[in-house]
């Protein structure tokens, strides 16, 4: 991460706010996608700090539910979440900047 980056570094800690309101949201999303055999990935970034930020995910596994995706992303999103890049070389100049979303979607 630039300098530039790392001095406007937006930091917090939601962690009471994530157990005590989203999480029981969250894990009843993934109840329901259960039930309905809906595959899901979801992942929140309930703390961030100089130091890291810290994430939480839950998922219904389209392979725990023997269903077959023609497109599956979840496995990429693991990835990341675990650490990995994935972006191919160069590939990180194709991607929107966020200042460029407002054009993308209210066009």
């Amino acid at each position: 991460m630039t300098e530039d980056r790392l001095a406007h570094l937006t930091l917090y800690n939601r962690q009471a706010d994530w157990n005590t309101h989203c999480a029981p949201v969250l894990q009843k999303l993934v109840d329901l996608c259960s039930i309905y055999e809906i595959p899901l990935f979801a992942t929140a970034c309930i703390r961030n700090s100089c130091d890291g930020s810290e994430y939480v995910a839950d998922m219904v596994s389209p392979d725990v539910r023997d269903i077959i995706l023609k497109d599956d992303h979840i496995p990429r999103h693991l990835a990341v979440l675990r650490g990995y890049d994935v972006h191919l070389p160069g590939q990180s100049s194709i991607a929107p900047r966020m200042e460029d979303m407002d054009e993308i979607y209210f066009e």
